[in-house]
């Protein structure tokens, strides 16, 4: 057996050791053939997934993508609760759904919603004064159909809003 531990991929090494790993990075390079190394499309690849204008986590095995628009990159702790609360009572795992955060300016962009996610439903969070009529109301664009929901944080602080939100949920994910 070979004493030296080749690995291209470095974050695998901490699956392999328990105690903390130490790696300086002069000591690994690419063992790949130079033929199989391609700067450009690699690049090409990062500006084509910052383009995407929904951008988001998990596998999406059911076509249900949640999106939040909000002005932060992240959702708060405390909304990402809520959130977590919603898929275990829907009885989904975050690896069978779509989380996107996206920015409030956005939120109007239905066309562009339905094209990258068609044949899905979508449930959208936002500040309720985003929607107007809308709130609480199903929309269809082609094969998508769009849940108009309040943001997580007014959800969490208005009792019959949250009741009437979580009745109009369970039909839509029906």
């Amino acid at each position: 057996m070979d004493d030296n531990l080749l690995a291209p991929d470095t974050y695998s090494l901490k699956h392999l050791f328990n105690e903390p790993l130490y790696l300086i990075k002069q000591e690994f390079t690419d063992i790949s053939p130079a033929s199989e190394k391609s700067p450009e499309p690699e690049e090409a690849l990062i500006k084509q997934k910052e383009n995407k204008l929904f951008i988001y986590t998990g596998d999406n095995l059911k076509n249900t993508v949640f999106i939040v628009f909000s002005e932060d990159k992240d959702i708060p702790a405390i909304d990402k609760l809520l959130y977590t609360k919603t898929l275990t009572a829907l009885k989904l795992s975050e690896n069978e759904v779509a989380l996107c955060v996206s920015s409030i300016e956005n939120i109007r962009n239905f066309d562009q919603i339905a094209k990258e996610f068609p044949s899905q439903k979508v449930i959208c969070f936002a500040e309720s004064a985003n929607y107007g009529p809308e709130l609480l109301s199903i929309k269809s664009l082609e094969s998508t159909k769009i849940y108009f929901c309040p943001s997580l944080s007014e959800l969490q602080l208005n009792q019959e809003l949250k009741i009437k939100w979580w009745n109009g949920l369970k039909t839509f994910i029906v």
